[in-house]
């Protein structure tokens, strides 16, 4: 509640602090905010309060004199106290505006006192109820100051879809194997994908990072009730749908230095990966990246990346991979984005059917406008991988994978600045190896952050 037309009466030596002044005043309370609010902006947090503090007096939930009455207390350092002000300002606003004000004091008063997690849920809350551009831009721009100044940083993510080939089953009409015909089974069902991470910064010298984290990825599936009769049909009870499931949990390291005006980036992760929900492989990844400016605004980026397969059967031999390629980021006039990856690739193991070479290729492309209310991405990738060993044919196993993907965000839908994605994404593997051959069609449901 709001009293805007009664009178209140305060002491000037009181509010204000100076001696020579000690006859009370009648002010308004709109004049008494309106000078609440100039001595906050004046750096004047303790006359702010005397106040606020005096129109709380006579109403205890105006609504505007608790915001004020939090960033006065904020700037005085009294925290916990200034939350208390601007929860009790959320749970009574009843518009927008005012959610929006009590949202970004509270959200100053949590980064103050080092709650910069919950700050920026808070910089979203008031993202949400923002009533204009300006206010919105205001909050997103307060989200990445606290980001930037915050140790832990979360990600998560989750996404559906409809999935054509769960188990990566041949395309191939017939598969001979030792002279005799088999007719190969594609599973069909549906898809999930979720994965979490979390790492804390350590900030170094000269503008070095060192990150330290853990990540959680999960891949369930779920056949449909055609695959499911399939299965059910086989000779083995103990065949399941959730036998191609995939979990991997990772340890990881990421350090990242400024080098002139480059960047150097290193990683290494490590963990265990399961499929089927039974141990699969010990798994380590190391990594390196060097980002520098190209031309105005652009980018080119040098990487390599190594990786060590620890099967838990021991009889199958280690795995090592690797790749080593450029990235190529180009901006442009009108607010499009290109990215051109190149790489060439390769795995050695004393399994000689394992070992391959090959290179891939990879272009992304941005529209920087919405187009239908839609901010739109596509992407075309096409690799190769020359195995020289195959048990299937002495000349060796060459394929190729084709890939096309398009994704679709959808800021208008967005709530506390996360955006639904939509995604479909087609992929052909071509082999000399009709086992090999395989296509899949997926469309997918999943969220965005816009910020």
């Amino acid at each position: 509640m709001q009293l805007t037309g009664k009178a209140i009466t305060v002491a000037l030596a009181i509010a204000c602090a100076t001696p020579a002044l000690s006859e009370p005043l009648n002010l308004t309370r709109d004049e008494m905010l309106a000078t609440a609010h100039n001595a906050l902006e004046a750096g004047a947090a303790r006359q702010a309060l005397a106040f606020v503090d005096a129109v709380l007096k006579v109403d205890p939930e105006d609504i505007a004199a608790l915001v004020l009455k939090s960033r006065a207390l904020r700037d005085l350092g009294r925290f916990d106290e200034a939350q208390v002000a601007a929860q009790t300002a959320w749970a009574l606003s009843d518009d927008d505006g005012a959610r929006y004000a009590s949202a970004m004091a509270l959200a100053q008063a949590l980064s103050s006192d080092g709650s910069r997690t919950m700050a920026q849920v808070w910089l979203r809350r008031a993202h949400e109820v923002a009533r204009s551009d300006a206010e919105r831009a205001l909050a997103v721009r307060g989200h990445q100051y606290v980001k930037a100044r915050n140790p832990w940083s979360y990600t998560f993510s989750f996404g559906a879809s409809p999935n054509s080939n769960l188990n990566n089953g041949s395309s191939a009409d017939v598969l001979w194997i030792g002279n005799l015909p088999f007719t190969p089974v594609v599973y069909s069902g549906y898809t999930a994908q979720v994965s979490a991470g979390v790492s804390y910064r350590f900030s170094g010298a000269n503008g070095t990072e060192t990150h330290l984290g853990a990540q959680l990825f999960a891949r369930i599936n779920w056949f449909d009730a055609d695959s499911l009769a399939v299965l059910e049909g086989n000779s083995n009870p103990n065949d399941s749908q959730h036998d191609y499931d995939y979990v991997q949990a990772l340890a990881t390291l990421r350090h990242v230095r400024p080098i002139g005006a480059t960047t150097l980036e290193l990683s290494a992760n490590a963990g265990r990966t399961w499929y089927g929900w039974e141990y699969f492989a010990d798994v380590v990844n190391l990594g390196a990246e060097w980002r520098m400016p190209f031309g105005e605004g652009d980018q080119i980026a040098l990487f390599a990346k190594g990786r060590g397969q620890f099967f838990a059967d021991p009889g199958d031999a280690p795995v090592y991979s690797g790749e080593a390629g450029a990235r190529l980021r180009h901006d442009f006039s009108w607010g499009d984005r290109i990215e051109v990856t190149l790489a060439a690739t390769g795995a050695m193991s004393d399994d000689a059917q394992r070992e391959y070479l090959g290179g891939r290729g990879r272009v992304d492309y941005d529209l920087g406008q919405p187009l239908l209310g839609a901010d739109l991405s596509f992407g075309l990738g096409a690799a190769y991988r020359d195995y020289p060993v195959s048990a299937f044919d002495p000349a060796g196993r060459q394929d190729w994978l084709l890939t096309a993907s398009v994704e679709a965000a959808l800021p208008d839908a967005a709530y506390m600045g996360f955006m639904p994605l939509i995604s479909a994404e087609f992929e052909r593997n071509l082999s000399n190896v009709p086992a090999f051959q395989s296509q899949a069609l997926r469309f997918g449901l999943g969220i965005k952050s816009q910020f």
